[in-house]
């Protein structure tokens, strides 16, 4: 997938939302990337201001922040279009979404998996009321990657990013102390092997 040309038509869609009913003969601008066209060949427009259009990310901190710092510059150049991360830890993150209403300036985010599901109904808006073809970028994906990672109630509100691997590390000592296996027993009313777990 060109993360590139993804991102040039998401943009080109929050934009041209806001901006549709503002531009007007002369004060009309195209932005073009290098081979002229963005990824479904539709032109964004944006208005012709002064200040460059600017999106603001809420993000947090990761190697994929890293990496999508990186490719700013290059969108940037591509599209006229500045993008502002602001990155937070997880716990702040969670802060900022529980109350949106305070910080009306984030034009998108970036959240785990783990929190989507709650938060996706409640403060964010429908991919189709994005604009025309965002939620058509979808059928790049399978389904299963679809219903992970994009909707909430058959409701589309994300574009996975990209992809992460988790690990889960344990001490294995730990199953075989006698104190925790009773403390487990006490909980449970069964008793557990350690090769139950792995």
């Amino acid at each position: 997938m060109n993360y590139a040309q993804l991102g040039l038509e998401v943009v080109d869609e929050l934009m041209r939302e806001d901006h549709a009913k503002k531009t007007v003969g002369k004060n009309t601008v195209y932005v073009r990337n290098q081979s002229g066209n963005l990824y479904t060949a539709t032109s964004a427009i944006i208005t012709d201001n002064k200040s460059d259009p600017t999106l603001n990310l809420l993000i947090l901190p990761s190697p994929s922040t890293n990496a999508l710092k990186k490719l700013l510059p290059h969108f940037y150049r591509q599209t006229g279009i500045k993008v502002n991360l602001a990155v937070y830890p997880y716990d702040e993150v969670y802060q900022i979404l529980g109350q949106l209403h305070l910080h009306p300036y984030y034009d998108l985010l970036r959240i785990d998996m783990a929190c989507f599901p709650w938060f996706a109904e409640r403060i964010l808006q429908p991919l189709d009321k994005v604009g025309n073809g965002v939620t058509d970028l979808l059928s790049n994906f399978s389904l299963p990657t679809q219903q992970k990672f994009s909707l909430v109630n058959d409701t589309a509100y994300a574009m996975p990013f990209d992809a992460s691997a988790q690990m889960l590390f344990y001490r294995k000592d730990l199953f075989e102390d006698p104190i925790l296996k009773r403390m487990y027993y006490e909980k449970t009313g069964t008793r557990t092997n350690s090769t139950d777990f792995f």
